[in-house]
């Protein structure tokens, strides 16, 4: 039974790595620097919003309903990894997306590295990875004539 939880815990640990920096700061940069359009946003973009957003909801109703005992813990979490991985439906355009800005996709990688690395003491480079990233993606946008007026 530990080896169950154990592997669905480190897929969730993933997921939520991959979460953060491909669906969470990788859009958000391509979003910022108007690379994803209306288009986009109808087909994959507002998909993966409300996935992300209702994967949160449902892990506190799972929660709920596995402490009250209605739900049981394995099914409960089954279904958490089955709503979580569901968001990777719209990975493909959005790697397309991030493939047309190599770029942001270089910064997404560089995060992904640096948060696997944390536990060895690089938190700080972690954050000056962010701050970093925010400033290059800042003057890219400024570059390409959208400068913040």
């Amino acid at each position: 039974m530990s080896s169950f939880y154990f592997t669905g815990t480190e897929l969730i640990r993933y997921f939520y790595l991959w979460g953060k920096h491909c669906m969470g700061f990788g859009f958000n940069y391509l979003f910022f620097l108007g690379s994803v359009g209306d288009d986009d946003m109808r087909t994959w973009g507002v998909p993966l919003l409300l996935l992300n957003t209702g994967t949160v909801s449902i892990a506190i109703f799972l929660h709920t309903l596995r402490f009250k005992k209605l739900m049981k813990p394995r099914h409960s979490f089954l279904t958490y990894l089955a709503m979580a991985y569901a968001s990777f439906l719209a990975v493909p355009p959005l790697c397309i997306k991030l493939l047309s800005e190599p770029l942001v996709a270089y910064l997404v990688v560089q995060g992904i590295v640096l948060n696997l690395c944390v536990r060895y003491g690089w938190r700080n480079v972690m954050h000056a990875h962010y701050v970093a990233a925010m400033l290059v993606v800042i003057y890219q946008r400024a570059k390409r004539g959208n400068a913040f007026v």
